[in-house]
């Protein structure tokens, strides 16, 4: 008891004196939801009026982070948060990743990992990612992914030949259509079509891809990754669609030209082969990616792997921010257009950030997508902040969620 009473005086001392550190308040109000974990909503004058809901995060033995997808893999039908929130169990959370907008069944966008797996891996080099390890700190930055494949053979006259692929991402469909290689396994869904969705003749190509079927031999994790050697039980051409592997199973897929051609004229069914993946980050346990790394160091951040022409306009935006040892996290949304709000630009939300002694941050899926849910004492999850949808009445289907789960 006496463990839990003090989490909730440093959690509640803690969103305080960020409110203290924020722009003057005409209007504020916190709630603590759980020992570590205080919702606030506050109106004020910044470029604007504005309305800001926060769930302030101490992170400890009771207190997590977790990132995740509908039904925790890629490729399943998008839901709101509130779904997302009760599918986990959890106390509140934040929208996470944005869509693909030529082509949202590949969603989300970039990385997502949920107890230590990865769901997704985060674009090549992205500065805008979330995640937590296990001494469960929390940090922003690029995780670094790499990953590949080799094998040796030996020629008649008993010399030994190398022969190494590269792997460039897990899970990602796009990746691959690109013309990258892609690791996969039975979290990311069948797809009919690997054709993008879209009005430019370019995204109407069907592309064509090349596909080796792994069978798992012997897999061995550690911190920063995994390697293992894999018997190749299928290899596969010319194809047009994706289908998902068994559990268990694993697959390597790529629809470049120059990769394909590699794959032709070396693989055969039954060879067995080595795979490596893995980040230069180690220990991850809950990942999300952003749209914009907003602060590095205590400092405004020019990310230049952000997601181009956003955040120029006022409107609702979504932020994670950590403070300085990755113990204390404020997970946020800006509402905007909506009476009483007027919204923020991304140069607004960093200098708003700076004032709230963030030490890292980044700016989430934004506009319509913006939701933050919350469990008050004695009540049930709901929406806090007011949402507009893109269509209908019902807030924006999501590709995954930042959310905070007590124990």
């Amino acid at each position: 008891m006496r463990r839990h009473l003090s989490a909730a005086l440093v959690a509640t001392s803690f969103a305080a004196a960020l409110v203290a550190a924020a722009e003057p308040a005409t209007a504020s109000g916190s709630v603590a939801l759980a020992p570590g974990v205080v919702l606030t909503h506050r109106t004020f004058d910044f470029h604007g009026a504005q309305s800001v809901w926060t769930l302030s995060v101490a992170l400890g033995p009771h207190v997590h982070l977790v990132s995740t997808t509908p039904q925790r893999v890629i490729g399943a039908k998008r839901v709101d948060l509130l779904a997302l929130a009760r599918q986990e169990h959890a106390i509140g959370g934040i929208n996470g990743d944005t869509l693909y907008f030529s082509d949202p069944t590949s969603q989300p966008r970039s990385g997502v990992a949920f107890n230590g797996h990865t769901l997704k891996s985060p674009l090549e080099g992205q500065q805008a990612v979330l995640y937590t390890n296990t001494a469960n700190q929390a940090n922003i930055g690029n995780v670094a992914f790499s990953g590949r494949y080799w094998w040796s053979t030996t020629a008649s006259n008993g010399k030994t030949y190398p022969h190494v692929g590269y792997l460039h991402t897990i899970n990602s469909l796009e990746s691959a259509k690109k013309g990258s290689t892609t690791f996969t396994d039975s979290s990311l869904m069948s797809r009919t079509s690997m054709r993008t969705i879209g009005n430019a003749a370019a995204q109407r190509i069907t592309p064509s891809c090349s596909r080796l079927d792994l069978q798992p031999l012997k897999v061995t994790t550690a911190a920063t990754g995994s390697t293992g050697t894999y018997r190749i039980t299928g290899y596969h051409t010319r194809l047009s669609s994706y289908a998902r592997v068994a559990a268990g199973r694993n697959a390597i897929l790529t629809c470049g030209a120059a990769q394909q051609a590699f794959l032709a004229t070396r693989v055969r069914v039954g060879l067995v082969i080595n795979v490596a993946v893995g980040y230069r980050v180690g220990n991850i346990v809950s990942m999300i990616s952003g749209v914009h790394r907003l602060i590095a160091g205590g400092r405004a951040y020019t990310d230049p792997t952000a997601l181009k022409d956003q955040g120029d306009t006022q409107r609702a935006e979504t932020f994670a921010c950590i403070m300085k040892g990755g113990r204390h996290v404020l997970l946020g949304t800006v509402e905007g257009r909506v009476p009483g709000a007027t919204g923020m630009t991304h140069a607004q939300l960093t200098s708003y950030l700076l004032g709230r002694h963030c030490y890292t941050a980044m700016a989430l899926s934004w506009s319509t997508d913006t939701q933050l849910v919350a469990r008050r004492p004695g009540g049930t999850l709901a929406f806090q902040n007011r949402w507009r949808p893109k269509f209908g009445t019902r807030p924006n289907g999501l590709g995954d969620g930042l959310l905070v789960v007590t124990s």
